[in-house]
């Protein structure tokens, strides 16, 4: 299982995580849709996410 600390280390300047960087770190995209479904993320669009408390 991969911390949330980890994936929010990956957010750029912007506020905003990209999918290519969580891969590139050699995370899967499955962890990406776990934390879609609890809430804890959102998708902006193709490819990009934020938090929702940020």
């Amino acid at each position: 299982m991969v911390d949330l600390s980890k994936l929010r280390s990956l957010v750029r300047d912007n506020g905003y995580l990209y999918t290519k960087d969580v891969t590139n770190a050699g995370i899967r995209r499955e962890n990406l849709k776990k934390f879609l479904d609890e809430g804890t993320m959102v998708r902006e669009s193709r490819g990009t996410y934020s938090f929702t408390d940020e």
